[in-house]
Order: structure tokens, then C-alpha cells, then sequence
């Protein structure tokens, strides 16, 4: 099935299951990470709070509005994009009627975003972090403003997931 095709599925089976007055399904997520920075100085148990909201709309548009919070540092970041289209840092395309999968890239990974509707207004949420062949750091941009730095692989220590 291509890709725009399949999109229309989903979000027309995700609608179907939403209030009739909705003309939208939102994926409401609360993640924690952890992970060490290792350079340029070594720092251990870094909590990364995540609250995104992912929308598909009918017209086979997905919007990701992303809150993180690193300590005292905080990012709000918006994108939109079109389900099944490859965007200049990732994807958010159509696994089958109950599931999308976004992929994110960064220099040295890739990190894979799965998410499940799983009945009512609950979904699932896995999310894989993986280096990219040839390389053995995972490198992020520093959220207290000091560039680049190679960290840990991020463990996902919970989360939790909401359909509205």
C-alpha cells in the first residue's frame, strides 16, 4: 500500500474511534530518560523529562509539540509534516490501523518512536535509541547551551500514554 494511502487508513480508523465532533487524534506522552554525559566532563544520571503531543488531522498531517526539561533547562519545540514523507531531520509513517512509528536522526543515531493504540483512550510507547553504523557515541546537543557532547545510550525509565 503506499505510503499517503496507508496514512488515510490509520488516521481514518484512529478517527473512527474518536468522539464524532473530534476532527483530530491526539497521542498525549510523558517519558522520563537517563543517561550520563561522558565529554567534555563527565556528568552521571541526567534526567530528561519529555511531554509530547503527537496530532494526525484527516489530511494526513501529523503536529509534534515536544516540552523537555533537563534540570532548570526547558525546550518547546513545533513541527508539522506529512505521514509517510521523509522531513529534514525524520518521518512520522503508518505501521498498520493502531500504530505509527516516527523515526528522529540525529548525527550519530536514530531514535524510533512507536506508538499504539491499545483500546478506549490508552496507547502504548516504545521508543528505541540506536547508533548508526561506523560510530560508538551517542551525541546530543547539550541542553544548558554548551554545544555538542558524546552521552550514554538514553534508557527510557518510564512513560506513560493517552489517546484524545
Amino acid at each position: 500500500m503506499r505510503p499517503i494511502l496507508k496514512a488515510s487508513v490509520l488516521a481514518v480508523a484512529l478517527l473512527a474511534t474518536a468522539p464524532a465532533h473530534a476532527q483530530d487524534v491526539v497521542f498525549d506522552l510523558d517519558m522520563l530518560f537517563q543517561y550520563d554525559r561522558l565529554t567534555p566532563d563527565f556528568y552521571p544520571g541526567i534526567n530528561n523529562r519529555v511531554r509530547m503531543s503527537v496530532t494526525l488531522s484527516g489530511k494526513n498531517t501529523v503536529r509534534v509539540a515536544r516540552y523537555r526539561r533537563v534540570g532548570p533547562f526547558v525546550e518547546d519545540i513545533s513541527n508539522q509534516a506529512t505521514l509517510g514523507q521523509e522531513g529534514q531531520r525524520g518521518s512520522w509513517r503508518v505501521v498498520n490501523a493502531s500504530t505509527i512509528r516516527g523515526t528522529l536522526n540525529f548525527p550519530n543515531s536514530t531514535r524510533v518512536t512507536t506508538l499504539t493504540t491499545t483500546g478506549g483512550n490508552s496507547c502504548s510507547v516504545q521508543v528505541v535509541d540506536q547508533l548508526k553504523p561506523g560510530f560508538r557515541d551517542f551525541v546530543f546537543r547539550r541542553m544548558d547551551g554548551g554545544g555538542m557532547a558524546k552521552f550514554s545510550q538514553p534508557r527510557l525509565v518510564s512513560s506513560s500514554c493517552t489517546v484524545r
